[in-house]
């Protein structure tokens, strides 16, 4: 049997989830009364955790607790005189019950009492008061042990509806920092700060480094190249099956086009299949039912029941099983061949001219001469425009290709803006400016 620490909700403040073995409020000081405030009456939470300290363990054990009716302080049960008042133990205390809750098979057969409403002993009380005098005298009076539910040890009342209302109560108290409620308030939002601030170092790091700073250049020179296809009538042969209308057909025969797949039968494969065989049946427990107990101290006594029963057991077996399977054979296809020759004009040649602008400033298309009879000009172009520039400062050069428009544009001892980053590369330049003049 697991002994577990339940949790209590404190009426006077609103605190909620206070460890069993706390009979006064943290937060507030207020005893724990769930006779008089069924609302602080311990439950069983979700998480609860097995006692096993020694705090815990000396907290547990000593019976159900009581409150003393003098001073409302609340003792274990094996105190007999208020540790608070000194008061002895008597009728006019309140005492916790024993609760047991059932579940399962354990709970068959059993009339279950209804939930115990504790607080209206309080009005019991002073309704039979004197008769309780002559009856008990001075002794402590005892409070009945109760068998309920299974579900009803998990936590009821409306407490937890007041909670907010006790929250936005605390915020406008002045209390201490505690570092430890700011961590775990906090820890989440300071780890993705943290993510968030390396990354922001990194791109800024990044940024500095590819930046660029707009410098003064020069351009000193400019380059042009320019270039025109030359074609040549030839004579082409090649095979296919097919050849073009005007072609001239040298040969044809018989080639290899393709392979068709046929079906040539079957043959028989084996495989071992594996499937589960039935062996006999096996005892096994299983969980049929549990015992959960209040024991009216703040902790709770946890028993899971266990019932025997049988189940089937397979095993596994190799079955070794056949199947059909298809075989097919490659037939090869024949078709007819052509070997062919025709006439085409062709790419050649690339006729190039080139300069600079001291010595040709107007770019020229070169103009192939002497050419054969089975030579034209085709209508392939190309072209490339270059200006070099030079720093100001570093007497560094740089080149830039451009198009024909800046380069026509721009001027020899003219000065333009670059973009420099800071290892020296010439990113960009401002042709725009230039274009603008």
């Amino acid at each position: 049997m697991a002994l577990l620490e339940g949790a209590w909700d404190c009426s006077n403040c609103l605190a909620t989830r206070i460890l069993g073995r706390h009979r006064k409020c943290p937060t507030c000081g207020d005893p724990r009364n769930p006779v008089l405030t069924p609302e602080e009456k311990p439950y069983l939470p979700r998480d609860a955790k097995e006692v096993t300290d020694p705090d815990g363990i000396a907290s547990f054990g000593h019976g159900p607790d009581w409150n003393c009716g003098y001073c409302g302080n609340a003792n274990l049960g094996n105190q007999t005189v208020c540790e608070n008042c000194n008061q002895p133990k008597d009728f006019n205390d309140t005492i916790n019950r024993r609760s047991t809750y059932l579940g399962g098979i354990s709970a068959d057969g059993v009339v279950f009492d209804d939930i115990p409403d504790e607080s209206a002993e309080r009005i019991e009380d002073e309704l039979t008061e004197a008769t309780r005098l002559i009856e008990a005298g001075d002794s402590p009076r005892k409070i009945n042990d109760v068998i309920l539910p299974a579900d009803s040890v998990k936590q009821t009342g409306d407490i937890a509806d007041r909670v907010q209302q006790y929250e936005a109560l605390i915020t406008t108290k002045d209390e201490p920092f505690q570092w430890s409620r700011f961590y775990r308030r906090f820890k989440l939002p300071l780890f993705a700060g943290a993510a968030l601030s390396l990354i922001a170092l990194i791109v800024f790091g990044l940024i500095a480094l590819l930046s660029t700073s707009p410098q003064p250049l020069v351009a000193v020179e400019k380059t042009w190249m320019r270039q025109t296809e030359v074609e040549e009538f030839r004579t082409l042969t090649e095979e296919d099956w097919a050849f073009p209308s005007d072609a001239r057909v040298l040969d044809s025969f018989s080639a290899l086009h393709h392979y068709d797949k046929v079906l040539d039968g079957y043959k028989t494969d084996y495989y071992t299949d594996y499937v589960d065989e039935y062996a006999g049946q096996e005892p096994y427990s299983y969980s049929c039912g549990s015992r959960t107990v209040d024991n009216g101290d703040g902790s709770f006594s946890v028993d899971t029941e266990y019932c025997e029963g049988s189940r089937a057991v397979y095993r596994t077996v190799a079955v070794r099983r056949s199947e059909q399977v298809p075989v097919y054979r490659d037939v090869p296809v024949y078709r007819t061949k052509y070997r062919f020759e025709f006439d085409r004009w062709v790419f050649d040649k690339w006729e190039t001219l080139s300069g600079t602008s001291a010595n040709t400033p107007t770019p020229q298309w070169p103009k192939p001469s002497n050419l054969r009879q089975d030579q034209r000009v085709g209508n392939g172009r190309n072209e490339t425009y270059k200006v070099q520039l030079r720093h100001n400062e570093t007497g560094t050069i740089y080149t830039e290709e451009v198009n024909f428009s800046i380069w026509n544009s721009v001027s020899v001892g003219e000065a333009v803006v670059g973009n420099i980053t800071r290892n020296g590369s010439l990113r960009s330049v401002e042709w725009s400016d230039v274009s603008a003049g």
